[in-house]
């Protein structure tokens, strides 16, 4: 790891611990006021704090363990685990979806009494401490999943906080409390899509899928169209961790000069234009000579079988 992406790693562990902070100490705050103004909206965005707290705990500990010194039985070292750290952070704001959905559904039959003036003041600090959160987390959010996770999280807090004060407001002036059942289910909702963005992306980095923002047809043109190459073939592109894109696959020297310093210098070249165009970390490319049977015989670019 370079230098430079090591600062930037380490300022992410700076942000998420930050933001852990105030995410605690305002968890705290919301599940007192909740409890004794009787609002669910309240009770219901602490719970998602918890598991933002609870997530971003996982996460800075996932982040240190993953730097430790890649084993022999684990050459790409221990990146991933970042990862499936995402993908449980992602499936725990699946659960509290549900318990607050089950929770809001049983309020809107029957919604108790609620003080809507502590419930509108916790709000607007809320809304405060999100905003402050997010303003730390993203210079950072697109170095890493677990500091996306937290922004989008942030962002999602921001937006409930939006909605509580609403419903809050609707309570203080006309009464109506199945408001603040109706504001927790937008909370829910506001969790699920955070919920959602993030089981995807962890789930595209687990099965290798082509990263969203790389066009596998254009790496493929970019390696036939660089001086040297005559063809090329199974080129796969996936992202070992957030911010990390790797690279392999097969070129097929033209038949010109075939020397090692030449092969060299081709893989030297497709290296540099893979960084630039795409932002490739890391190419593992391997030369096959022109006319030369392998898995494939090439014949005017033409795959022919050697069965």
């Amino acid at each position: 790891m370079t230098t430079a992406r090591r600062n930037a790693q380490a300022g992410v562990s700076r942000g998420i611990l930050y933001a852990l902070g105030l995410t605690i100490t305002f968890m705290v705050v919301e599940v007192v006021t909740g409890l004794l103004t009787n609002s669910l909206a309240l009770v219901a965005d602490a719970g998602h704090m918890a598991t933002d707290s609870g997530a971003l705990l996982l996460t800075l500990g996932a982040r240190w363990y993953s730097q430790r010194p890649a084993p022999a039985v684990r050459t790409w070292g221990y990146h991933r685990i970042e990862v499936l750290a995402a993908l449980m952070n992602g499936a725990l704001l699946v659960f509290l979806v549900a318990f607050i959905y089950w929770r809001a559904v049983a309020r809107l039959e029957s919604p108790p009494q609620v003080n809507s003036i502590p419930v509108l003041v916790v709000a607007v600090f809320g809304l405060g401490v999100n905003i402050l959160a997010g303003f730390i987390l993203s210079p950072q959010r697109k170095l890493s999943i677990s500091a996306q996770g937290a922004f989008a999280n942030v962002v999602a807090d921001g937006l409930a906080s939006v909605g509580v004060i609403i419903g809050g407001a609707v309570m203080l002036v006309t009464e109506w409390y199945q408001a603040d059942a109706i504001a927790s289910m937008v909370v829910g909702f506001l969790v699920l899509t955070t919920a959602w963005r993030l089981l995807r992306t962890a789930t595209d980095i687990l099965l290798e899928t082509t990263p969203r923002h790389i066009n596998l047809d254009r790496v493929y043109q970019t390696v036939r169209g660089t001086e040297g190459v005559h063809d090329s073939h199974d080129l796969h592109v996936w992202t070992l961790t957030t911010g990390f894109v790797a690279m392999s696959g097969h070129v097929v020297l033209s038949s010109g000069d075939q020397s090692l310093l030449a092969q060299h210098r081709l893989l030297m070249a497709l290296r540099d234009r893979l960084k630039a165009d795409f932002g490739i970390d890391h190419v593992t490319l391997q030369v096959e000579a022109y006319g030369l049977p392998g898995e494939e015989a090439y014949c005017e670019g033409e795959p022919v079988c050697l069965a």
